[in-house]
């Protein structure tokens, strides 16, 4: 169970967890607000009890889509979802 307990997590590979735990937390920080929201609820619609693939991907691309995207790509101004995928 998540520390939330809303979901399990014990299959997730801990290095995975961690990554979106601080990817996460930089998102909330950059005050990037519903670009976090998008962000735990691709998680959670991943990972959580009951998953749901295609809402999770749809979540990810949401959370992705709206700038800004320090987080990611903090050096472009004008970062894309296609540049991103070349890192």
């Amino acid at each position: 169970m998540n520390d939330a307990r809303t979901g399990l997590e014990l299959r997730i590979d801990e290095t995975a967890q961690q990554a979106f735990s601080s990817t996460l937390a930089a998102a909330r920080t950059a005050q990037s607000g519903s670009d976090a929201e998008h962000l735990a609820n691709a998680w959670k619609c991943a990972y959580g009890r009951d998953p749901d693939p295609s809402k999770a991907y749809s979540e990810a691309i949401k959370a992705w889509s709206r700038p800004p995207r320090p987080v990611i790509e903090p050096s472009k101004a004008k970062a894309t979802l296609g540049s991103s995928l070349e890192r």
